[in-house]
């Protein structure tokens, strides 16, 4: 091989092993990436709870310039959220578009959560679909627990679909993700996807366009931190979305 051949090559292994080091960096929190350029994404949201006070959604959408909001309803079998009716009124009042979430537990019956869940929310028309936020430690699980999970969790989002007519969005990590939901068993459910480090790097991008990128975010109207997203694609994408939410 000539020189020149060599040194191409040499520089081409070098060079995927220093943007493969980046990226593995990215991935395990060894660096992290600048700040999200907000400025970038015209429509951003928040998701909240009663964890976030009492909120001045006024604020938060003229001097915050917020388009939606997840709002936390319930959790695991029996815990209301005590701010989802106060914040439910406020958000809709102040012209967001809501996504209303239950937050899984795991451990906790599945069927029983979705019951709480569909008796306890009304789904609205002309607002994001049914939501789960789901976020826990799978270090614990065999491959059994996840084949289990994954079957009630199809039977799950079934029952809500039957609920609501639309069907349910899963509110994940990149990594749970990966391990339980990618695939075509879950592909018709879109995904918000958590993210604190850098855009989610998915294969099936066409099933997300919502990114959680901070959870101690600063919002004018909330006092508390707040966890702060976006929808990555247009404004008119975003409203075409909603018009057609199944």
């Amino acid at each position: 091989m000539h020189r020149k051949g060599k040194i191409f090559i040499t520089l081409l292994v070098l060079t995927v092993l220093v943007v493969g080091g980046y990226f593995l960096a990215l991935k395990t929190g060894v660096i992290w990436k600048e700040e999200v350029d907000e400025e970038k994404y015209r429509v951003r949201g928040i998701a909240v709870s009663e964890d976030n006070g009492d909120i001045n959604w006024t604020q938060v959408k003229k001097d915050g310039n917020m388009s939606f909001a997840f709002i936390r309803a319930t959790q695991g079998t029996m815990v209301k959220d005590k701010k989802y009716s106060a914040n439910y009124v406020g958000a809709t009042n102040a012209g967001l578009k809501i996504g209303i979430y239950h937050e899984f537990v795991y451990g906790n019956d599945i069927s029983t959560q979705v019951k709480f869940y569909t008796t306890t929310v009304k789904v609205p028309k002309n607002q994001l679909k049914p939501v789960w936020k789901i976020m826990f430690d799978m270090s614990l699980m065999t491959e059994d627990d996840k084949i289990a999970f994954q079957d009630q969790m199809l039977d799950a989002a079934l029952k809500i679909k039957e609920t609501y007519d639309k069907n349910l969005m899963i509110y994940t990590t990149e990594k749970i993700y990966q391990e339980l939901f990618s695939g075509s068993k879950f592909d018709m459910n879109n995904l918000v996807v958590e993210n604190l480090k850098f855009k989610p790097l998915m294969m099936d991008a066409s099933r997300w366009n919502f990114w959680q990128y901070k959870t101690d975010g600063t919002v004018p109207g909330i006092t508390m931190p707040t966890c702060k997203l976006v929808y990555t694609n247009t404004p008119e994408d975003f409203e075409n979305y909603i018009a057609h939410t199944k």
